[in-house]
């Protein structure tokens, strides 16, 4: 989703096309945009539109034009597409060649960050793209490193067992956003993902 006034792209996986979950990720990044202030009044999208996203449009009273076929440069959410394709691309080449491919959906997350505190607002210029939505990034709470990093993630005392090691090999993927210097890790042994604050 390309929100034009604040020139924030915004990005969740899903897992089809279907309309409903197409729906589900619209309505998640409409009231994040709400909560913000930035709510959307018009929509535009591509020529296909189903009937459920029309209900939730309907709901949340946004009006919605739709952009004639094959007519891509029109659509300024075509060209935040490509703007993120091409930062994402980047960060992939940046990983580890042993970060099993199959999981880049999780770097997803960290994408998005560093790419909208790359882009100034368009309401408020002085602003980031990132800080208009959600908040001031501040680095020293919630460090960034490269994503998909080989790392050792510490595992706390009370969370191992007597003779286990005391960190789990796995790759950064991103910021832990609601703990305090906090990294995210994907742990393949055990295929979920881990929050440590102390990583090497």
């Amino acid at each position: 989703m390309y929100a034009y006034d604040i020139n924030a792209i915004m990005v969740e996986p899903i897992k089809s096309r279907q309309a409903k979950t197409i729906t589900e990720a619209w309505i998640k990044y409409y009231k994040q945009l709400n909560s913000s202030g930035y709510a959307p009044i018009l929509h535009v999208l591509d020529n296909e539109v189903s009937s459920v996203l029309q209900e939730a449009f309907d709901k949340y009273r946004v009006q919605y034009q739709t952009v004639a076929p094959y007519k891509h440069g029109i659509n300024a959410a075509e060209r935040a597409i490509q703007t993120f394709k091409t930062h994402f691309k980047s960060g992939l080449a940046t990983c580890d060649p042993d970060f099993p491919a199959t999981e880049w959906d999780r770097l997803l997350k960290q994408a998005e960050i560093t790419l909208n505190l790359l882009q100034s607002s368009r309401r408020q210029p002085r602003l980031s793209a990132n800080e208009a939505v959600w908040d001031k990034c501040k680095f020293l709470q919630t460090p960034l490193a490269p994503p998909g990093t080989r790392a050792i993630a510490h595992v706390p005392t009370p969370k191992r067992r007597v003779f286990e090691f005391n960190g789990k090999t796995g790759w950064y993927i991103g910021p832990a956003l609601r703990k305090y210097k906090h990294y995210t890790f994907y742990i393949p042994s055990t295929f979920r993902e881990q929050e440590a604050d102390t990583m090497d």
